[in-house]
C-alpha cells in the first residue's frame, strides 16, 4: 500500500477567502458570523449565519472566465478556487500524458441551484441543467485541468468532504492514482436552507450578538449557525511528492466511515457510532488512543450532538480523554454542511504544520456533563503530531479523518 500525503491546501471559509487569513482568524479566534445579506430574512426566524466575505465575488470574477462562471453555482466556484489555491501550494504540474494518474473526490451535498430558478418558464437560462448537476463539481475540476482519472461527487450530508477524502485515499493508497484533488464545498446560506434548518429547531436563533451565536459544549448552546465554504487539498503518494521535492503538510491514514441505522436527522444515543467510528479510525491507521494530541470535533452547537461526542470520545479513549486537547472551529466558521470535513481537513493540517491548536470561542460556561479540555477562549501552542477530524451527518453517515505529522 502507498503511503498518501498532503502537499496542498485552499481554504475558502467565513474566516477569510484564502488560506493565510482563515488560518490567521481561526487561531486569533474571530468569529465570522454575522446577519444574513445573502437574502431578505424580514419573514424568517433565522436571521444569522456565517458568510464568506463578499470579496469572494470579486475572486471569481477574477479568476474563472465569465463564459464559465455562469455555468457555476457559488458552491462550485469555491470548490474551483479553493483547488486553484491548493494546486498551486502543491506546487504540482498535472501532466497530460500521465492525466489518467490524477482524479477528483468532491464532498459536496447536492446542488445549491435555487429550485424556484430551475422551474421558472419564464426565463430562458441554457445553464440551468449544469448548475443543477450533483456532478458539477468534479467536472468542472477535469475539463479545467485535463485530468482523465476517477472523478466523484460524495454526498453523504455534514461528513460528505471525509467520505470524498477515503474514496481519494483508496486511489492512491492501492496505486490506482499518483494524486487526487479532494476536500468538500457547499453555499446553503439559501431562504430553503434556513427555513427547513429553522423548522426542525436546529439552527440558532441568538441574533442578539451573532458573534457568540455558534457555542459549542456551552450551556447556552441552542443550535448550529449555517456557514459556507470550501476546503480542497491535494493528496498524493509520498513516492510522488519525494519525486518533485514537494513540501509535505501531513500524512493521511485511511478515514472510517460508518453508518449509524438509527435516526435520519438524531445522533445514536450516547454516541455509540460517533465512538464507533473514532474507534476505527484508531485501528485503520494503526495508533494507540494515547498517541492522539487534538480532536477536531464535529461540535455544532446543538444540544444532543455536543454532549454525544463528548461521551463518545470518554468512550475511546477512556481515562486518557480528558488529557486530550478537543476544540470545535465551528464556533468560529459555523457549520458549513458538505464543505465543513473539507474546511476543517485543511485546518487539522494547519494544526500539525504550525503547532497550533485553535480554540472553541465562545465557551463561557461549559457545560458540566461535557468534562474535556476544550481549548477555551484562546489557541494553544502545542506541538502536534496525531489528529482526528470527526463529522457526523444526517442520516447517520459518520466519518473520523486521521492526519499524522510526516516523518
Amino acid at each position: 500500500m502507498e503511503r498518501v500525503v498532503i502537499t496542498g491546501l485552499g481554504l475558502i471559509s467565513p474566516l477569510g477567502v484564502d488560506l493565510k487569513s482563515s488560518w490567521e482568524n481561526c487561531v486569533a479566534g474571530k468569529s465570522g458570523v454575522g446577519t444574513i445579506t445573502h437574502f431578505d430574512t424580514s419573514d424568517f426566524k433565522i436571521k444569522i449565519a456565517a458568510q464568506v466575505a463578499d470579496s469572494f465575488d470579486e475572486m471569481v470574477a477574477k479568476n474563472i472566465k465569465k463564459r464559465v462562471r455562469k455555468q457555476m453555482t457559488r458552491s462550485v466556484q469555491m470548490s474551483f478556487l479553493a483547488t486553484k489555491m491548493a494546486v498551486e501550494d502543491s506546487g504540482i504540474e498535472f501532466s497530460e500524458e500521465n492525466a489518467d494518474r490524477y482524479g477528483i473526490a468532491v464532498g459536496a451535498s447536492g446542488t445549491d441551484y435555487p429550485s424556484e430558478d430551475m422551474a421558472d418558464t419564464t426565463v430562458f437560462d441554457s445553464s440551468r441543467i449544469v448548475k443543477s448537476m450533483s456532478n458539477a463539481f468534479p467536472a468542472w475540476l477535469s475539463l479545467h485541468y485535463r485530468l482523465t482519472g476517477p472523478s466523484f461527487t460524495v454526498g453523504t450530508a455534514c461528513s460528505s468532504a471525509g467520505y470524498g477524502m477515503a474514496l481519494a485515499f483508496d486511489q492512491i493508497a492501492l496505486g490506482l492514482c499518483d494524486a487526487m484533488i479532494t476536500g468538500g464545498a457547499c453555499a446553503p446560506i439559501l431562504p430553503e436552507f434556513i427555513a427547513g434548518f429553522g423548522d426542525i429547531q436546529a439552527m440558532s436563533e441568538r441574533d442578539a450578538d451573532p458573534a457568540e451565536a455558534s457555542c459549542p459544549f456551552d450551556l447556552k448552546r441552542d443550535g448550529f449557525v449555517m456557514g459556507e465554504g470550501a476546503g480542497m487539498m491535494i493528496l498524493e503518494s509520498e513516492k510522488s511528492a519525494r519525486a518533485r521535492g514537494a513540501h509535505i503538510y501531513a500524512e493521511l491514514r485511511r478515514p472510517a466511515l460508518l453508518g449509524e441505522a438509527y435516526n435520519i436527522v438524531s445522533p445514536g444515543v450516547d454516541g455509540v457510532g460517533m465512538a464507533r467510528c473514532m474507534d476505527t479510525a484508531l485501528k485503520q491507521a494503526e495508533i494507540n488512543a494515547s498517541q492522539v494530541d487534538y480532536i477536531n470535533a464535529h461540535g455544532t452547537s446543538t444540544p444532543l450532538n455536543d454532549l454525544y461526542e463528548a461521551r463518545a470520545i470518554k468512550k475511546t479513549f477512556g481515562q486518557y480523554a480528558k488529557k486530550l486537547a478537543v476544540s470545535s472551529t465551528k464556533s468560529m466558521t459555523g457549520h458549513c454542511l458538505a464543505a465543513a470535513g473539507g474546511i476543517e481537513a485543511v485546518l487539522s493540517c494547519m494544526v500539525i504544520e504550525d503547532g497550533v491548536i485553535p480554540p472553541t470561542i465562545n465557551l463561557f460556561e461549559q457545560d458540566p456533563d461535557i468534562d474535556l479540555d476544550l481549548v477555551p477562549l484562546e489557541a494553544r501552542q502545542e506541538s502536534v503530531k496525531v489528529v482526528l477530524s470527526n463529522s457526523f451527518a444526517f442520516g447517520g453517515h459518520n466519518s473520523v479523518v486521521p492526519f499524522m505529522k510526516y516523518e
